[in-house]
């Protein structure tokens, strides 16, 4: 009998730990109830983003304008902006250009090499 009642009031205690609670406003009062709010809408939440992706590696760098090994011409673009001087070196495995671009208040002035539209070298 006793093992019955406990596990009733296991059971009891787990129903209440995941009901929810909805804030709603009725005639211009807030009240609290278990149900949602008559006319509301299902808010969609998504989940934080993973930071070893690449996808918010290159939205970080590009946000505090940096640049990293195998970024596209046009991410490395949208990172820095169109470079000051572009020249075309003759490397060992085919041709390469190079990017130059100036110091600014939030990044050093870099040199970075681009073969095939990726970037391949980043120089401080």
């Amino acid at each position: 009998m006793r093992s019955v009642l406990v596990l009733a009031l296991i059971t009891l205690g787990a129903s209440n730990a995941l009901a929810q609670a909805y804030r709603c406003t009725v005639g211009g009062q807030t009240v609290y109830q278990q149900q949602p709010c008559e006319g509301g809408a299902k808010l969609k939440s998504e989940p934080a983003p993973d930071p070893e992706s690449r996808e918010y590696r290159l939205n970080r760098a590009i946000a505090l304008k940096q640049v990293f090994v195998g970024m596209t011409e046009a991410e490395l673009i949208r990172s820095r902006g169109k470079p000051f001087q572009v020249t075309t070196v003759k490397a060992s495995n085919g041709p390469a250009d190079v990017w130059y671009y100036e110091k600014t208040a939030v990044s050093p002035r870099q040199s970075i090499m681009v073969r095939s539209g990726k970037v391949v070298n980043v120089q401080q």
